[in-house]
């Protein structure tokens, strides 16, 4: 029960709306009507029932088992559907996978926090409420007169909010009130990553950084700020510890976007789309970049938001992210001052860690009966590495490893300042990119040096092959095992063994095990595509389409819910050189749906889809569908995937070179639909405008998408 005492939920889910259409069978106690609702955190929690009331004054973590056994007990004549974490928590699931797929279901409405002293100490309770507001679900807090909590250790927007005692009638009511209304709350997105493990502090960076975005009191300042800084100095982390900062996340209420640019991040227009329906779900993706800016310029309005841009490398990709939103923040991270605008913006500067801040990183973690001796040789090895967090991330991964082999601290930092001082590495100059990107080469080999030490050859094969994949871009895991396996014979077991060990060397940027992806860090990729060589990268990005295609296995709507594969495909087919497969999937019909349907569901629309084909269609047929789309496109988003193929049969001529798309096509419609008889490229509906203006008598047409026509009832 100690875990139960951090924290209970209680769930209602609209009577009616929620029933049958929700319900998760095989998984109900046998006396309930529907099947269970939603969200668990660190307490017991209930299964949904067609019951009265529970009676919520029994609400003390210690008594909520007994208000479980007495919502089961009633009849079922309506109520809340509740869950209860530690009671219906699956075994063998990871808990916070089921609490987020919980939280996110769609008839969720309300989440009952009940708060304890352990509970408010919690970072799941954070991670909880914050999910919750991303989610749109309203977050009652509660509390137990015999456990009140020090309310100075919530988040200042969860200490502010009024909170209620069951045991008093009249809260009691105003809780009942709350719940048996709707939620009522706007959706509060909270892109930002997780901050690595192991983060160590730049106290100064960070409070210039915090105090250029909020003001003495707590508001959020209207501006654009700016991390600055060398590849590898920490820019994208330090950003990501201040968005989880909770005074951050008080003056932006409106929430926190993210998205990451890179050096080559194509049309940016699905980017915008993707933040501008983060905060509003029912906005239209354009598939025009200025309609898009003028969409995101409309939902940034009224709001509080902080935007931010990572790794920027280009003003113009920047620019439109920077239009609108009087009331947001940018904080933009980049390489290059030049790309920042001229006005109102604070420049931060990451350039090299404190000395004390680069000892640190490269002691964390370690016994400080072991590493407090040693404190003279970090700070000189350290310094001797000019303090770049890359190198000392890169250095403190192999002593870290000859430590867990058994080796004493003392022994694996002599290893250590033994193999850096061989390579070199100490005598660079840190202010020159040159001799930077010579350094970070050099203690890269040696990372990779350690690992074919202690794994073989083999394993810094595979850590090279990584660099296949695309910049900035988080990869699946079954991804790169099914890389590794054509590759090396490497099965998944001993594939996802291999991204532990290559984490534990922070040979990996990002690990997100919850999501099972990773992602590499854009210097570490570019020194690894060097060693690769073009004819070795060639050769992987063939494997790499191979892996793609077999998981799709003929059914490209396998893969509507791994962005990676449909999106990077056609530039892996592009980077093997291989014309004639590249052409047939941008032909492909099912390819463009499931590309359309994940683009429609990451919130970018067709425009990423779109710029597939501006960049890679240079075949005479994949031209013509490229063009309808371009057309069609804003429609095919509203209209979805299932009418792929009737424009594309509406919009590409019958010739010589189409015919056999065209009867691939024909041949692929599930369903029967209209479509202009003579194929035409003019805007969508227009053929239907003609109908209506030349027909007399009136048509009893309404209009269509490019002319594909729906009935309207008279």
């Amino acid at each position: 029960m100690q875990r139960s005492r951090e924290l209970c939920h209680q769930r209602r889910l609209l009577p009616g709306r929620d029933a049958p259409r929700h319900g998760v069978s095989g998984q109900d106690s046998p006396n309930l009507e529907c099947g269970r609702a939603t969200t668990p955190t660190n307490g017991p929690t209930q299964h949904r029932c067609r019951a009265r009331p529970p009676d919520l004054r029994q609400l003390r973590p210690r008594r909520w088992a007994s208000v479980r056994a007495r919502a089961q007990g009633e009849d079922h004549r309506g109520g809340f559907a509740v869950w209860q974490d530690l009671a219906d928590m699956e075994g063998g699931r990871d808990w916070w996978e089921q609490i987020a797929a919980l939280l996110r279901r769609k008839e969720v409405e309300h989440l009952v926090l009940v708060l304890t002293p352990r509970a408010v100490a919690s970072e799941i309770v954070r991670r909880e409420w914050r999910l919750a507001r991303q989610e749109g679900v309203r977050v009652t807090p509660v509390v137990d007169a015999a456990l009140r909590p020090d309310f100075g250790k919530l988040p200042r927007a969860l200490a502010r909010a009024h909170t209620l005692d069951p045991a008093i009638d009249e809260q009691w009511r105003q809780l009942l009130r709350i719940l048996e209304g709707p939620s009522g709350e706007p959706r509060v997105p909270f892109l930002a990553p997780e901050v690595p493990p192991g983060f160590v502090a730049r106290p100064e960076e960070y409070a210039r950084l915090k105090a250029a975005l909020i003001d003495g009191g707590g508001d959020a300042v209207a501006i654009t700020a700016a991390l600055r800084g060398a590849g590898g100095f920490g820019k994208t982390t330090l950003a990501a510890k201040l968005a989880h900062d909770d005074d951050i996340g008080e003056a932006f209420f409106h929430g926190i976007l993210w998205t990451t640019l890179g050096e080559n991040p194509g049309d940016v227009t699905g980017r915008l789309n993707t933040l501008t329906r983060a905060l509003d779900p029912l906005a239209p993706a354009e598939t025009d970049r200025d309609l898009a800016v003028a969409r995101w310029r409309e939902v940034l309005a009224q709001r509080h938001c902080l935007i931010v841009v990572d790794d920027v490398w280009h003003a113009a990709d920047l620019e439109p992210f920077l239009a609108g939103g009087p009331g947001c923040a940018r904080l933009v991270t980049t390489r290059d001052e030049a790309v920042l605008p001229r006005e109102r913006v604070a420049r931060v500067p990451v350039d090299a860690m404190r000395p004390g801040e680069a000892a640190e990183m490269l002691s964390r973690g370690f016994h400080p009966a072991e590493s407090h001796p040693l404190v003279a040789r970090f700070n000189a090895f350290a310094a001797g590495l000019r303090e770049w967090p890359l190198l000392l991330n890169l250095a403190h991964g192999r002593i870290a490893r000859r430590v867990d082999a058994g080796h004493s601290l003392d022994d694996a930092l002599t290893a250590a300042e033994a193999a850096w001082r061989a390579k070199g590495v100490g005598a660079f100059d840190a202010r020159s990119p040159r001799q930077r990107n010579e350094a970070a080469a050099a203690s890269l080999d040696l990372s990779i040096g350690a690992l074919a030490e202690g794994e073989g050859p083999e394993a810094a094969m595979r850590l090279e092959e990584l660099s296949v994949f695309a910049e900035d871009q988080d990869v699946p895991f079954w991804l790169v095992t099914g890389l590794w396996q054509s590759t090396g014979s490497l099965g998944a077991l001993d594939g996802g063994d291999l991204l532990l060990r290559l984490r534990a060397l922070s040979l990996l940027e990002r690990y997100d095990a919850p999501r099972a992806t990773f992602r590499l860090h854009d210097v570490v990729r570019a020194r690894l595509r060097e060693r690769l060589g073009p004819n070795r990268l060639r050769a992987l990005d063939a494997h790499l389409a191979e892996v793609i295609a077999a998981r799709a296995a003929g059914d490209w709507q396998r893969l509507v819910t791994e962005p990676y594969a449909l999106s990077h495909l056609p530039a892996h087919l592009a980077g093997d050189g291989e014309a004639e497969g590249l052409e047939a999937l941008l032909c492909d019909a099912g390819w463009i749906e499931a590309r359309l349907g994940s683009g429609i569901a990451s919130g970018e629309g067709a425009a990423g889809l779109m710029s597939c084909y501006r960049t890679f269609a240079t075949g005479a047929v994949s031209r013509r569908v490229g063009q309808v789309l371009a057309v069609t496109g804003h429609d095919l988003a509203i209209d979805g995937p299932t009418q792929v193929i009737p424009q594309l049969l509406g919009g590409v001529i019958l010739d010589r070179e189409t015919e056999v798309a065209r009867a691939t096509w024909r041949e692929a419609l599930r369903s029967p639909a209209l479509f202009p008889s003579r194929p035409t490229l003019v805007p969508s509906q227009m053929e239907v405008l003609r109908i209506h203006a030349g027909e007399s008598g009136g048509a009893k047409t309404g209009h269509g998408s490019g002319g594909i026509v729906r009935p309207r009832a008279e």
